[in-house]
């Protein structure tokens, strides 16, 4: 879920990038927020096919989620774009230990 959300917004800019003519490079700063509840700030892993959802034992639950940043330059290409995407997705997750 995460991955796919960056994935969206990186290429919702790219888009906006080029329909607004912007010539300077973009940085992109995303969070993650959670509601409160019995599996907030906890990371929850679902395989595909039975949709079962579970937490891994090596995941970590932090208190507090720290933005992450990330540079979006103006001529990016599609892969420049997956690159930069992944990037802020391992950043995110990586602070559950995943």
């Amino acid at each position: 879920m995460v991955t796919a959300a960056c994935n969206n917004f990186l290429i919702t800019i790219q888009e906006l990038q080029r329909k607004l003519r912007l010539n300077s490079t973009q940085q992109i700063t995303a969070t993650i927020y959670a509601s409160n509840g019995p599996w907030a700030l906890e990371a929850r892993t679902a395989v595909f096919g039975n949709g079962r959802e579970n937490t891994p034992p090596c995941t970590r639950r932090p208190h507090h989620i720290q933005p992450v940043h990330t540079l979006l330059p103006p001529i990016a290409d599609d892969d420049e774009v997956a690159r930069v995407s992944e990037e802020l997705s391992n950043d995110l997750m990586s602070q559950f230990g995943l």
